[in-house]
């Protein structure tokens, strides 16, 4: 039984009995006469749960567990294009398809999951694409690894029950991670945004694997203001080995990519703690990717930019220039003054300021409350960045910038 309460069985024949009406008004049935409606109308509600993520919500089948662990449409079909097309990939921990689909789109895919009720869905949603793939429900452990293929793997990261970022936790074990590194063509390990290859590096020396750590490249994927993933590469060319790389969706609505050292670039002198300084010229927002990297530092430098109060702070140039980047959402700076709210309200309530967007760094703020207690009211717009200062915690009144499209 899954975690929605219910049997296998059921989860199963729905599988087995979807079908897609081709025409106009295209979209996926169910045999009502022989599934229950409660159960029927579940998996209704899952598909409008992921009409966010999935451009075609009717063609999927979910249960609520495997919707909540798959990958976004958007970035799988970016793992995908990564992988040589026509080359056979191994989807391991294939869940209800998300990755698999985006690969058979590709090229041939073997998907594998544990799950009979995983593997059922995913071929369900393959035949509800239009798509062909050869579907197992075994363990990972009993595939075979050789140097002639490619993987991609997702492995399941509940195995005590919660969400861990730990690697030792992983289902399948690193034990088989190192292996499958060590004994492929090449290939992707979906793994959480917070969860350090040093982990995955200590656990195989430690353990005495060897080192296939080395051969990784790190991938950082964000859209729409979130990370999305991270993602352990091997032997692909587009994401180096011992780099970080960073792929956010832009407004010109494509993937842009940066690429930097795995090593963090020596930034002291760059991060700004004196609060006598007086902020002046631009502050910029980093895209959430650079930060769960650990690359701000780096794009700081590549930027000429300082970074205010550690590492994750807000970027700022006192230039009277700033470099666009697709990675970096520049204000102009105002004002600055101490966050103070009353002060806060009234200087906004006499610029007529009605219109506003507040962000936060390295310090916790009620953002709801906050808004409310300044009576907004106007036709001006503005941003307030509040942030701690050395020792203060400031406000900083800018204007965002609208930046020239990138060709």
């Amino acid at each position: 039984m899954t975690d929605d309460g219910f049997s296998d069985d059921l989860w199963i024949a729905l599988a087995e009995s979807a079908s897609f009406t081709v025409g106009p008004n295209s979209n996926a049935f169910f045999p009502s006469s022989k599934l229950p409606r409660k159960f029927l109308e579940h998996q209704e509600r899952l598909r409008l749960r992921s009409k966010n993520r999935f451009r075609h919500p009717e063609r999927w089948l979910w249960s609520s567990t495997l919707l909540e662990q798959a990958s976004d449409e958007r970035s799988s079909e970016l793992m995908a294009s990564l992988f040589p097309r026509e080359a056979t990939v191994v989807d391991i921990c294939c869940g209800a398809g998300a990755d698999a689909i985006a690969l058979a789109r590709r090229g041939p895919v073997i998907a594998i999951d544990k799950s009979q009720v995983a593997a059922a869905l995913t071929a369900a949603n393959l035949r509800l694409h239009g798509l062909k793939g050869q579907v197992l429900a075994e363990e990972a452990r009993f595939f075979p690894k050789n140097d002639k293929i490619w993987i991609h793997i997702d492995p399941d990261r509940r195995s005590l029950g919660r969400r861990t970022t730990g690697c030792e936790f992983f289902q399948p074990p690193p034990q088989f991670l190192a292996e499958a590194i060590s004994h492929s063509v090449g290939g992707s390990i979906k793994v959480a945004p917070a969860t350090r290859l040093e982990d995955f590096q200590n656990f195989c020396d430690d353990n005495n694997l060897g080192r296939p750590y080395e051969n990784l490249g790190l991938q950082f994927v964000s859209w729409g203001g979130s990370v999305r993933q991270q993602r352990w590469w091997w032997n692909i060319d587009a994401i180096p080995s011992q780099k970080k790389t960073i792929s956010v969706w832009s407004n010109d609505s494509d993937w842009s990519h940066w690429t930097c050292d795995m090593e963090e670039t020596d930034n002291d002198g760059r991060i700004i703690m004196d609060e006598r300084i007086e902020l002046q010229g631009f502050i910029g927002d980093t895209d959430p990717a650079v930060r769960a990297a650990c690359a701000q530092p780096q794009l700081a430098a590549e930027l000429e930019a300082s970074i205010i109060g550690n590492s994750f702070g807000y970027l700022h140039s006192d230039q009277n220039y700033i470099a666009d980047s697709p990675f970096v959402t520049w204000f102009q700076i105002d004002e600055t003054i101490a966050f103070d709210r009353k002060k806060l309200r009234h200087m906004l309530q006499s610029m007529r300021v009605g219109t506003l967007e507040i962000k936060t760094r390295n310090v916790e703020v009620d953002i709801d409350s906050l808004r409310k207690e300044l009576k907004l009211q106007g036709e001006e717009s503005r941003t307030i960045l509040i942030t701690r200062f050395g020792k203060r915690v400031v406000a900083i009144l800018a204007k965002r910038l609208n930046m020239p499209s990138r060709s």
